[in-house]
C-alpha cells in the first residue's frame, strides 16, 4: 500500500469528506478506509511464504554461503521454518532446525533477559551499580563506580566504541584484557552516550553469578533454555561442537568458501557472544522475547528490555535499506529499537569469523524472524528489508541484488553449448 495509512489515511480522507459533504460520501470514504486496513498483509501471507522460498533458492544459488535457515513467527506460532545447505562446504551432509550455530552479538539480548529475570525475581535491582556486585570492574572514569546495570547492558558505559577488542583478537588468552579497560580515555560521561562494547558487556556473566550462584552456562539453561523450549541451545566454546550437528564455520579464500577453525576469542566475554542455538531454539527464543510464554519470560521483563534506553543515530547510516527506511534508532538491553517506516521494530545482528544472523521482532504484529548462515557474506542480511517490506506493504526493493552474486558462466562452457 503506497501514501497515506492508518490512523494518517483515515485523517485525511475525513476531510475530504467535509470538502464535498453529504453522507453518501462519508460511508464511501469508511468503507475504503476498511478496504484499505483489510489489505495489510499478514506474515503467514501464501503469496509472500511461496516468493519468499523463490528468495531462498535464488540465494544459495549464488553460492555466497554453505548454509541458510530462516524462520518466522507470529500470533504465537511457527510460521516457517527453512533449513537450505550442508554444514561444511564440500560435504554432503545436510543441516536441519536442529543445526547448532554460533549466535555472536545476538548473545546480548539473551544475557539481557537473563538479568532481566533476575531482577524481576527481586535478585538484582536495574539501578544497581555493577562494583556493588563486581568490585573488580573497573574504568578511567571515577563516575563509573556509579554505573548501573542497566547502563551496562544498553552501551553507556562512556567507553570508546569495541574498547579491547582489537586486544582480545590478537590475545592467546583472556587474563590481560579486562584490566586494559581502567587504561582507556572515556569519550563521555557515565550513561551520557551510546558507545558499543563487548568486553564490559562481558561482566553480565558476573552480576548474574551475583545474583544467583550459578555459573552463566547452568543459569542460561535452567532460567531460559529450559524453560523456553531451546532444547539444542548451549553456551561456550566447547559445547558449539558437544555433538556433530553443527554448522562450520567459512571464510572467502577466492573462488572458494573454505571452513575455518572456530575462534575462542569472543567465548571469552561470553554474555557478549558466547551463546550457541538452532533455528528451532530461536523460534523459541523469539515467541518469548515477543511475550508468548508469559508463565517463563515476565510481561516486565520483555517490555524492558525492548524500551530504548539512548538514541543511536550512527543506525541511521550504513546499509542502504538503513538509509531508507529507518527514521530513528535507539538501543534498548541488548537489542535495537527501530523506526521502520513508521512501525515498531527490535533487530540485533551477530558477526564474527565465519558466522552472521540477525534476529527481528515487531510487537505490533506479535511477529518476528531470525536467520542465521554459516560464512561472512553480507547477502542473506538482506532478506530482512525484504520481509519487512512485504509485511508493512511498503514499495519493493531489490535490497539483496541476487544477479550480482550469480556464478558467471565460463568461457569453455559458453563455448560448448554453441
Amino acid at each position: 500500500m503506497i501514501g497515506y495509512t492508518g490512523e494518517r489515511f483515515f485523517e485525511v480522507k475525513i476531510l475530504q469528506g467535509f470538502r464535498f459533504g453529504g453522507w453518501i460520501c462519508w460511508a464511501a470514504l469508511w468503507a475504503l478506509a476498511l478496504c484499505q486496513s483489510a489489505r495489510a498483509r499478514p506474515v503467514d501471507d501464501a503469496e509472500d511464504l511461496k516468493r519468499l522460498d523463490q528468495d531462498l533458492a535464488q540465494i544459495m544459488l549464488t553460492g555466497q554461503s554453505p548454509a541458510l535457515v530462516l524462520g518466522l513467527v507470529a500470533n504465537g506460532q511457527v510460521v516457517l521454518t527453512r533449513a537450505l545447505g550442508v554444514s561444511v562446504v564440500g560435504s554432503k551432509k545436510a543441516i536441519d532446525a536442529n543445526t547448532r550455530f554460533r549466535l555472536a552479538s545476538i548473545s546480548k539480548s539473551v544475557s539481557a533477559v537473563l538479568v532481566g529475570k533476575f531482577v524481576h525475581q527481586g535478585y538484582l535491582a536495574w539501578d544497581t551499580p555493577v562494583t556493588l556486585l563486581v568490585p573488580s570492574f573497573r574504568l578511567q572514569d571515577p563516575n563509573s563506580a556509579f554505573l548501573t546495570i542497566e547502563q551496562l547492558l544498553s552501551q553507556r558505559t562512556g567507553l570508546p566504541h569495541h574498547s579491547g577488542d582489537r586486544q582480545m583478537e590478537a590475545a592467546r588468552d583472556f587474563s590481560g584484557i579486562r584490566p586494559l579497560l581502567s587504561k582507556i580515555k572515556p569519550v563521555c560521561g557515565v550513561g551520557a552516550c551510546f558507545s558499543y562494547q563487548n568486553v564490559s558487556y562481558g561482566f553480565a556473566e558476573d552480576l548474574s553469578y551475583a545474583a544467583s550462584g550459578q555459573f552463566f552456562a547452568n543459569a542460561l539453561r535452567r532460567e531460559l533454555f529450559e524453560p523456553f523450549a531451546m532444547v539444542r541451545a548451549n553456551y561456550g566454546y566447547e559445547a558449539l561442537s558437544e555433538d556433530d550437528n553443527w554448522a562450520r564455520p567459512h571464510h572467502m579464500q577466492w573462488p572458494k568458501w573454505r571452513e575455518l577453525k572456530v575462534k575462542p576469542n569472543y567465548y571469552w566475554v561470553g554474555a557478549a557472544a558466547g551463546v550457541n542455538a538452532s533455528l528451532s531454539d530461536m523460534q523459541q527464543y523469539l515467541l518469548a522475547l515477543l511475550g508468548n510464554k508469559p508463565a517463563v519470560l515476565a510481561p516486565e521483563v520483555v517490555k524492558k528490555i525492548a524500551t530504548p534506553q539512548i538514541a543511536t543515530p550512527g543506525e541511521l547510516q550504513g546499509p542502504l535499506w538503513r538509509r531508507s527506511r529507518l527514521r530513528a534508532a535507539s538501543y534498548g538491553l541488548g537489542l535495537r529499537i527501530f523506526d521502520y517506516s513508521g512501525h515498531s521494530v527490535w533487530f540485533h545482528a551477530g558477526a564474527v569469523a565465519g558466522y552472521r544472523g540477525m534476529i527481528v521482532g515487531v510487537p505490533d504484529k506479535n511477529a518476528g524472524l531470525v536467520l542465521l548462515w554459516n560464512s561472512e557474506s553480507n547477502l542473506p542480511a538482506g532478506l530482512v528489508p525484504t520481509i519487512l517490506d512485504r509485511w508493512f506493504d511498503l514499495p519493493a526493493n531489490d535490497w539483496m541484488q541476487i544477479q550480482r552474486f550469480m556464478p558467471k558462466p565460463s568461457v569453455r562452457n559458453v563455448r560448448r553449448r554453441r
